[in-house]
């Protein structure tokens, strides 16, 4: 089970929490398609594109990604931030839904969360 499926358990009772770990889900999910989609294009992109319509569309590839990075670095900080403020650190474990050093989302570690979120994406529903 992974961390965010054993605080859903935890505050199964709590409407706001619930809708703000169904948001990480989503948006987990949603950046794990956009990485995938655009590995896909950017295959075809080379193949089919050639100087300045190539950079246009890297270009264009690139902000759906960061635009969906963006949307999962805020989600698992408004997530955490509900969660420690409503239940603390003795229910919820360092780094709330985030499994990995939390240290990652003080100091907006995209890598290491994009990474995160591309394993965890297998897990949640």
């Amino acid at each position: 089970m992974s961390r965010i499926g054993a605080i859903q358990e935890v505050v199964s009772s709590d409407a706001t929490a619930l809708k703000l770990l169904d948001s990480v889900k989503s948006a987990v999910r949603r950046y794990s398609e956009v990485i995938s989609t655009m590995e896909m294009r950017l295959k075809s992109v080379r193949y089919r594109l050639e100087g300045q319509d190539m950079i246009d569309a890297f270009m264009m590839l690139d902000s759906n990604r960061h635009v969906a990075h963006n949307s999962l670095i805020d989600s698992i900080k408004i997530a955490n931030r509900y969660l420690f403020k409503k239940y603390g650190t003795d229910t919820i474990p360092v780094g709330g839904v985030y499994d990995n050093d939390p240290l990652h989302l003080k100091y907006t570690n995209r890598e290491a969360i994009g990474e995160w979120a591309i394993t965890v994406a297998k897990y949640v529903n």
